[in-house]
């Protein structure tokens, strides 16, 4: 008796830890659903958020064609509204031209920041000016080379505003102020050596101790080298994705139309086939029309995937065809120095001889072409000595431009790619809820008779 009654117990408690066993499992269970909700649920949040951010200032940015990282309010100056004007000779696009930077806006037209552009060049040798688009000989006032060009131009606007010294330069401040602004740009001198040098000494006056001129030279150069050899590889991508932006363009118009099919081919053959039964109906149902007109929408909802990198790659080309054209600036820089530095070896010679034969002057007197040769070398020297501080100036900055330059456009690579990958995560889903919306109506109304 007393043996049934310890094996009762025994298996009482055997059942206990089972059930304790099986409710510790479904707790477990339980808890890991729970958490893979939870992760799941947090990924979802994070990818909407990063969808929702990018679709809002997409939005909020579009129509001005402004990089979505940037706020329109805080902007120091933006081009915005391209409107077509009636002149005289030909027709042409105007900008209203205004920022946080801006007391008044102003109209500004493409060949503003041609004319603003060459003289930033004339007037900074050897330091990187943003580059603009070419101008157009024919078509250039159809709404893609506008949009094109206000994108670029406003690229230009904020690489200018990111480089403080020509921010506040005198050639930028007039062109945030002046309406009438090519004649006022076009009135400014280029300025002599010993000006550079004074304007370059104060807003470029980081020191560089024990700075080895010669090894910054080989950089500078072996950059320009690398950059002439890459620059045909990066057109070629631009190219090819600039292709595809326009065959995606096509293919959407041609989604477009396969929807529109859908529908006429129900109205027309579907329609007769099921004896005017609407029930039958999937696109050319009333009760559908709803779903219809999203699908009809989804064209312009989609995010063209291609246009991140087809504008990724455009930046990448005029960021080193400008780069390219700065280097280029200090070679010349470089070139006119040895030029002087020969030249004035020559007088020296000339003047320790005697010998004036050869030499062109106005003077005939041989006391005057000596005089005047004393003068010369006195300026030649002093250029030469005002050319290599100039010289040491722009190279130890480009030394330092060229490692932001590459910093910059790894980030802007992989920021674009982050683009591309959210708009095909989004354009995916769309496209699937909705696609998974027409199978269920097929589903729910027993739509395929299986025989």
């Amino acid at each position: 008796m007393s043996d049934d009654k310890s094996n009762n117990e025994n298996d009482n408690i055997v059942q206990s830890n089972n059930e304790n066993v099986n409710l510790e499992k479904e707790n477990n269970n339980q808890k890991n659903e729970n958490e893979n909700e939870n992760k799941e649920e947090k990924k979802n949040i994070i990818e909407n958020e990063d969808v929702n951010n990018i679709e809002n200032n997409l939005e909020k940015n579009l129509k001005y064609y402004i990089p979505t990282e940037y706020d329109l309010e805080t902007l120091p100056m933006y081009l915005s509204n391209p409107n077509l004007i009636t002149g005289t000779m030909k027709d042409y696009i105007s900008y209203t031209f205004s920022g946080k930077d801006i007391d008044t806006p102003l109209n500004r037209r493409f060949s503003d920041f041609l004319v603003l552009r060459q003289k930033l060049v004339e007037r900074w040798p050897g330091i990187f000016i943003p580059v603009i688009p070419p101008k157009k000989a024919i078509n250039n006032n159809d709404e893609r080379t506008i949009n094109k060009r206000l994108r670029m131009l406003n690229r230009f606007l904020f690489k200018i505003s990111n480089m403080s010294f020509l921010n506040y330069s005198d050639e930028i401040k007039k062109f945030k102020t002046v309406q009438d602004i090519q004649k006022e740009l076009e009135s400014m001198k280029k300025p002599s050596y010993l000006e550079i040098y004074e304007k370059y000494e104060v807003v470029f006056n980081e020191k560089k101790e024990n700075y080895d001129l010669s090894i910054g030279k080989t950089k500078v150069n072996d950059f320009l080298v690398f950059l002439k050899k890459i620059h045909k590889s990066v057109s070629n991508f631009y190219d090819k994705y600039k292709n595809m932006f326009i065959k995606k363009q096509t293919e959407k118009n041609l989604y477009l139309e396969v929807i529109k099919n859908f529908q006429e081919f129900e109205k027309k053959n579907i329609k007769a086939y099921s004896d005017e039964d609407d029930n039958k109906l999937v696109f050319y149902n009333v009760k559908n029309y709803d779903l219809f007109d999203r699908l009809v929408k989804l064209k312009d909802a989609l995010f063209d995937v291609s246009q991140p990198l087809y504008e990724f790659f455009q930046d990448e080309r005029l960021d080193i065809e400008g780069l390219i054209e700065a280097l280029e600036g200090i070679n010349k820089l470089i070139e006119t120095h040895s030029k002087s530095i020969e030249k004035l070896e020559n007088m020296k010679k000339s003047l320790n001889s005697g010998n004036t034969k050869g030499i062109k002057n106005i003077f005939k007197n041989k006391d005057q072409i000596i005089s005047q040769l004393e003068t010369d070398k006195m300026k030649t020297e002093e250029d030469i000595k005002v050319l290599g501080k100039i010289i040491f100036l722009v190279v130890s900055k480009m030394e330092d431009d060229i490692e932001n330059f590459k910093k910059e456009r790894i980030n802007e690579y992989y920021k674009n790619i982050k683009k591309f990958s959210i708009s095909e995560i989004t354009n995916r889903r769309t496209i699937r809820n909705l696609w998974k919306e027409i199978t269920q109506i097929i589903e729910i109304n027993n739509l395929i008779e299986n025989k």
